[in-house]
């Protein structure tokens, strides 16, 4: 890819252009349909952030003075012109990071700050927000469809999943009569098969999209999965795997999961504080597992692989090399913290979910029912997971109580320095996905789910603020 800065116009065209392919191809061929209220939700947003931006010209004026003031506190000598175009000075801002950080001094954090701030106000049309502010949001209005990309050809249909049933010599004798998405995340998408047997028998399908950021497979997830059976995690049952073939993506199914995802409801209802004890008790449980033989993981997910925490960052780093992307000054000092700070080794490497956060929970009755979503699983530091919920579980009850009833469980005694490096470096992880995803629309791929396309755009930005406020805030108890 280029590494030619795309301005600001180029990018909102290029997610135009993928909006109006679903208004076309999805919208209006089937409205009234279940995927019309999630796509035309998306166009509403895109349209928004184009009369915000252009209602704040001045946003642009205030990167270019704010990065100004980051050059001039990390002693570097821009040409005066330099900066009218901030993407233009991002690779020798980042080398002058990277050498402040690797002298032993702190970056001067307020300012970095500031100038991350402007710029993601910028490209938010005035808006920055967090990424827990952003989830919340989307919680808020989990009951909208999630259709995913139209136009896809391995995606999962009735006639599809008719003809691998019959393939495969299944003793289900009932017919496939439904087949309803219920979920479209950033790797895979979710549907719920219905048989037209006695029972009306329901199977839940997750398949592969046509795109992934980290390169991830339900094929990895799988085997991964079988390992938890018997450690009392209520983790998806696969009951079989169907690889990759040239007519559909990879899926899996499993039986149903009883409960919602809904958090903004459970996470705030009487029952908080027992969920919250028996999410901990979960979280204990899978990080008592002992290690199992590795070669059952793909080797996929940036920083999961590698001898030491050090190992971990330059696998991340690998994976942020291989892009291609534009520079980002403020990655490659994310990154040069890491390093600087990576602890010595592991006190302890256990089995981690890798996405253990609230959008994949399930509940049902004051009880946790399901951890979904395992294709981020590897194994790590238990702070990984630890430090990535914090910010969900801060709005549902005190930490104290959560790392109080997690080490009852079993678990290890939560340590604020570690936990705080693991949260950074999880985060950084998120940040350069996204950053690909943005990436990928940018060279002009135009087959990608609207949401995939959407996650890139929207949080790229809002993932690398939190990952430097999180490394500003230091460590907290």
């Amino acid at each position: 890819m280029s590494n030619a800065a795309p301005r600001f116009d180029d990018d909102i065209a290029a997610l135009l252009t993928l909006a109006i392919r679903d208004l076309e191809g999805v919208v209006l061929p089937a409205v009234p349909s279940s995927s019309a209220a999630f796509t035309g939700d998306i166009i509403v947003k895109l349209l928004r952030l184009i009369a915000d931006r252009l209602a704040t010209p001045d946003l642009v004026d205030d990167e270019i003075a704010a990065t100004r003031d980051v050059a001039r506190a990390l002693g570097l000598t821009l040409d005066k012109n330099a900066t009218t175009n901030v993407d233009d000075v991002q690779t020798p801002l980042g080398e002058a990071a990277r050498r402040w950080i690797q002298s032993g001094a702190d970056l001067p954090w307020p300012t970095v700050l500031k100038a991350a701030e402007s710029r993601e106000k910028r490209q938010q049309g005035g808006v920055s927000r967090s990424l827990t502010e952003s989830f919340a949001e989307a919680g808020a209005g989990g009951a909208k469809s999630r259709q995913g990309a139209a136009g896809d050809p391995k995606r999962l249909t009735v006639e599809a999943l008719q003809r691998i049933l019959d393939a495969r010599g299944s003793a289900k004798s009932a017919r496939v009569t439904s087949l309803k998405e219920i979920g479209s995340g950033s790797q895979k998408t979710i549907f719920l098969a219905t048989f037209d047997d006695a029972e009306k028998t329901q199977w839940v399908l997750r398949q592969d999209k046509n795109f992934s950021s980290f390169g991830l497979t339900v094929a990895d997830e799988v085997p991964y999965l079988a390992q938890l059976t018997g450690a009392d995690i209520p983790a998806p049952k696969a009951l079989w795997l169907h690889p990759a073939d040239q007519d559909v993506h990879a899926f899996y199914a499993n039986e149903p999961i009883p409960g919602s995802a809904n958090f903004v409801e459970w996470s705030q209802s009487e029952h908080a504080e027992e969920i919250a004890a028996q999410i901990a008790t979960v979280m204990a449980r899978l990080h008592a597992i002992p290690k199992w033989s590795e070669t059952r993981r793909g080797p996929h997910l940036p920083g999961a692989h590698g001898d030491t925490p050090r190992d971990r960052v330059a696998h991340m780093r690998q994976y942020w090399d291989a892009i291609g992307a534009r520079p980002v000054a403020l990655i490659d000092a994310c990154f040069a913290w890491c390093e600087q700070n990576a602890p010595a080794g592991f006190d302890r490497e256990v089995p981690v979910h890798g996405d253990f956060a609230f959008h994949n929970i399930m509940v049902e009755d004051g009880r946790m029912t399901g951890l979904l979503d395992w294709e981020f699983a590897h194994f790590g530091d238990p702070h990984e997971d630890m430090d990535y919920i914090r910010p969900f579980m801060e709005r549902m009850t005190s930490w104290r109580n959560f790392t109080d009833a997690y080490a009852r469980a079993g678990g290890v005694r939560y340590q604020p320095k570690l936990g705080h490096w693991w949260g950074v470096l999880g985060m950084l992880r998120l940040a350069v996905g996204c950053h690909f995803n943005l990436e990928v629309i940018r060279g002009g791929r135009s087959d990608i789910d609207i949401r995939v396309a959407n996650q890139g755009y929207l949080y790229a930005g809002q993932l690398l603020l939190d990952t430097a406020r999180l490394i500003a805030a230091g460590p907290r108890d």
